[in-house]
């Protein structure tokens, strides 16, 4: 077991007869520690094949060694070990490489402690107020009472990608600094403004920006999604202006697709009279709600497809579409019944079941359009 220096860092080199006398190489990681030394390269230079116990006790050490801010990598001779030493969560407290050159070339590892520490003073200072709202909003306004799903949601994607985020060298780099710039904008404009909204946005971007920057990018690709998810739980300026227009856009298109259908009908603003009384589309019946609810379900959904993302971004767009039609076809539906057989008839036997009725046609739609470009599952 050599221990050349290069640089005041320290490289130890692991060959198979080395790890057959496991326990005194990981008491030599540990004397350097308690000599102070900050940043250690472990080398492994041939394939070795770990058993679990092995594995658990350098995982120990690593964990001891990001306590104390040391900076640690494993450089492997093959990608077949440096995926084994992933899944083990050995890269969690270390940087894994496959070559020397490339472990000096990235530099160090960040300071775990320090980052998580900045990250939560920075969260709590900025945006206490902002959780604050959001959880006031989630209770009292029936358009975002999903709010806390979505939350437990994000927190189960993150939860189930655990294995995959493997901590590496700080990621200060143009993507990051544009993300911590938009959040830093919105958030001057929520607070010159006071407008909640904007602040809930700057949250999303704070959390995309701040994790890579302490963690890596690597962290980014894992967290992009169940953190933008959260953009679902965050209400919207005016909603009631917004569903007023979709109120008199419904009613508009309900009234003409009823009368190629023969049915006497015509609308004055979001009240349809028919023949034998009358129909008013109120707010729950504009669809915004289960537009908003529907969004928020397909994005989860199209997180689980395998395949590029100019295909689930244009799956994404048409969602919107899909959506207000679908309510407009469940709104017809209810008028045609309404015409033939009587609106207490239609009230009673169709507008119950009519919004599961709209979630199985959108997501049946959403499906069909899978199908059509062969977008495969991909759950891990």
């Amino acid at each position: 077991m050599a221990i050349p220096r290069q640089d005041n860092n320290i490289i130890l080199e692991c060959s198979a007869g080395d790890c057959e006398k496991l326990n005194l190489f990981l008491i030599k990681i540990i004397e350097l520690i308690k000599a102070g030394r900050r940043k250690i390269i472990i080398h492994f230079p041939q394939d070795i094949e770990f058993d679990s116990r092995h594995l658990k006790s350098l995982y120990r050490v690593l964990k001891l060694a990001r306590r104390k801010l040391i900076d640690i990598k494993i450089v492997v001779p093959s990608k077949k070990m440096k995926d084994t030493f992933g899944l083990t969560r050995l890269g969690v407290y270390s940087g894994i490489y496959t070559s020397l050159p490339e472990a000096e070339r990235h530099g160090f590892m960040p300071f775990v402690k320090y980052g998580t520490i900045a990250c939560i003073a920075i969260f709590i200072i900025l945006y206490a107020q902002v959780v604050r709202w959001l959880v006031f909003s989630w209770c009292i306004d029936p358009y975002y009472s999903h709010g806390a799903l979505v939350l437990l949601v994000t927190l189960f994607l993150i939860w189930k990608r655990r294995s995959k985020m493997i901590i590496t060298r700080s990621n200060f780099s143009f993507k990051t600094f544009f993300l911590i710039t938009v959040a830093l904008l919105f958030y001057l404009a929520g607070y010159f403004m006071g407008v909640a909204f904007f602040k809930g946005i700057s949250l999303i971007f704070f959390l995309l920006g701040f994790i890579p920057l302490f963690y890596g990018k690597e962290i980014r690709k894992q967290i992009f999604l169940p953190i933008g998810i959260l953009f679902f739980a965050v209400p919207i300026p005016r909603i009631e202006e917004l569903a007023s227009l979709l109120q008199h856009s419904t009613a508009g298109w309900v009234t003409f697709i009823a009368s190629r259908f023969n049915v006497a009908a015509y609308n004055i603003g979001i009240n349809i009279f028919l023949k034998n009384g009358s129909v008013a589309i109120d707010a729950p019946c504009s669809g915004l709600r289960s537009l908003i609810a529907l969004l928020f379900v397909a994005a989860v959904f199209i997180s689980f497809f395998k395949t590029p993302f100019y295909k689930k971004f244009f799956l994404f767009l048409t969602i919107a579409p899909v959506s207000i039609a679908a309510n407009v076809a469940r709104v017809t539906v209810l008028i045609l019944i309404a015409n033939r057989y009587g609106l207490k008839t239609a009230m009673f036997y169709f507008h119950y079941i009519s919004g599961l009725l709209f979630f199985i046609l959108a997501l049946s739609i959403l499906i069909l359009e899978k199908a059509a470009l062969k977008c495969d599952w991909e759950i891990n």
